[in-house]
């Protein structure tokens, strides 16, 4: 089932909790009246002990209290299916504008941006091409289905070695397969040292790897352009987006740009010297 389909499930089911909550608080109906599990009859009395006091109640004073706690009962369910419902309905508009933004991005027509900045910057542009997968580290692809890779940019990068697609694959779990499309950015650094080393802005993965990575320099480098985590295998850094779209190429050529900076920013301890 769909987010959107729960979703209205929720939506639904909390409405008439709301609704059928309200309506049994203004008329929570004559209960028959009750003391300790036994129906009351006509001169009964019911005798009801506290720490602090003793109450003694008429068989019309218990069913008048009983009503009262129905009706009590009855608001706070209309209340909590209310916020429940309010809840849903916005998550739910949340939903649905997503999937309709995503429907009109689908919609777009490729008007070919990404090679056009191939050719105004001397770099290759290939629709589609499966040799990617020679040059795309195996590690960063261990947990998705092979997939394709379209509107490839391979080229140099103030003489370093790129390659920028677009990754489509298959992802499994336990909810099932789900069908992802990202962006990918590659650059081949030779001098590269550390293997299947993940980057943040405050983190490392494995955390062994932090003194050797993420050195106040680089952390502000990478705040100032803007790369919020890199992923480093031996000889390539890959950084991996949400789809950048044909529309907004510019983006792409930035990421390009901040990427290549960040390699000057790399510590020393990451690198061979004699290899660059």
């Amino acid at each position: 089932m769909s987010g959107i389909a729960k979703t209205v499930v929720v939506l639904i089911v909390s409405g008439i909790v709301a609704i059928g909550g309200f309506v049994f608080a203004n008329n929570p109906g004559n209960p028959t009246a009750t003391c300790q599990g036994r129906v009351m009859r006509a001169g009964d009395t019911c005798v009801e002990t506290t720490t602090t006091r003793q109450e003694v109640r008429t068989v019309e004073q218990q069913a008048e209290m009983q009503r009262a706690k129905r009706g009590r009962y009855g608001l706070g369910a209309g209340i909590a299916g209310s916020i429940v419902f309010v809840c849903a309905a916005g998550y739910l508009a949340l939903l649905v504008g997503v999937k309709r933004e995503k429907t009109r991005e689908d919609a777009r027509p490729q008007l070919g941006l990404r090679r056009k900045l191939a050719e105004e910057n001397g770099w290759q542009f290939t629709a589609e091409d499966p040799a990617i997968e020679r040059t795309f580290p195996a590690k960063a692809r261990k947990d998705k289905a092979q997939g394709t890779f379209t509107e490839v940019v391979r080229g140099e990068l103030d003489g370093v070695r790129f390659e920028a697609f677009d990754h489509s694959y298959q992802r499994y779990d336990k909810k099932g397969v789900t069908d992802e499309r990202n962006t990918v950015v590659l650059f081949h650094h030779p001098g590269l040292l550390l293997d299947d080393v993940s980057v943040f802005a405050d983190q490392v993965y494995p955390a062994q790897a932090t003194p050797l990575v993420l050195t106040k320099q680089l952390q502000s480098a990478m705040r100032r352009l803007n790369v919020t985590n890199f992923t480093l295998f031996e000889g390539t850094v890959v950084v991996a987006r949400a789809l950048i779209r044909d529309h907004k190429t510019g983006k792409l050529h930035d990421l390009l740009r901040a990427v290549r900076a960040l390699l000057d920013e790399l510590p020393a301890t990451t690198m061979d010297r004699t290899r660059t």
